[in-house]
């Protein structure tokens, strides 16, 4: 069986990119104080606008987690 790729270990990736997209930010900071790498994590399923978390968010008009993100020296 193909391995999942919106898994990474333990972390459900598309699950935070979607925390990030509805505006979840409380569930947003648990996972990147759990996993700071998630602050830069390149998401495959989404289109080059929503590939990282950053741009992700400003797509979506979040701007608390933009800045939360930034914070974070995302890029």
């Amino acid at each position: 069986m193909p391995e999942d790729h919106r898994r990474n270990g333990h972390v459900d990736v598309a699950g935070f990119f979607e925390s990030i997209r509805t505006g979840n930010q409380d569930e947003v900071v648990r996972n990147l104080d759990a996993h700071p790498w998630l602050v830069d994590v390149v998401n495959p399923d989404r289109g080059i606008n929503e590939r990282q978390p950053l741009h992700c968010a400003a797509g979506h008009g979040r701007l608390d987690i933009v800045k939360e993100l930034v914070a974070r020296d995302a890029e």
